[in-house]
């Protein structure tokens, strides 16, 4: 009876190892794209979204405020939020970083 017993318990462990890591290695074949969902007219921004994109290609790879402490991806609804006359554009995160800002918190994709 015990090495039945034994056998069940070291049954379940593998199953659950397995289970495990076929779940992990689900998420890591999913498709890391951007989806870029324009603003809606409802939208309180002070900038359109597609706007910030179109000047991130040209003028860096991230964007902050002048009064804020963290930096955003373009495509993050932080920068959304941004006056105008208080963005800040960084060529990287890096460039960011020496500059005093932290990676924004619920930004997806920037750490």
């Amino acid at each position: 009876m015990k090495a039945d017993e034994m056998s069940l318990v070291i049954l379940i462990i593998l199953i659950a190892v397995i289970a495990f890591g076929l779940g992990r290695l689900s998420i890591s074949q999913k498709s890391n794209s951007v989806k870029i969902i324009q603003p809606t007219k409802s939208s309180t921004s002070t900038i359109p979204q597609n706007k910030i994109l179109e000047k991130a290609i040209g003028n860096g790879a991230v964007i902050a405020s002048k009064s804020g402490e963290a930096y955003h991806l373009p495509w993050c609804s932080g920068p959304s939020r941004i006056k105008p006359e208080n963005i800040i554009w960084f060529k990287s995160s890096k460039e960011a970083e020496e500059a005093g800002y932290r990676p924004a918190k619920n930004c997806k994709g920037i750490r």
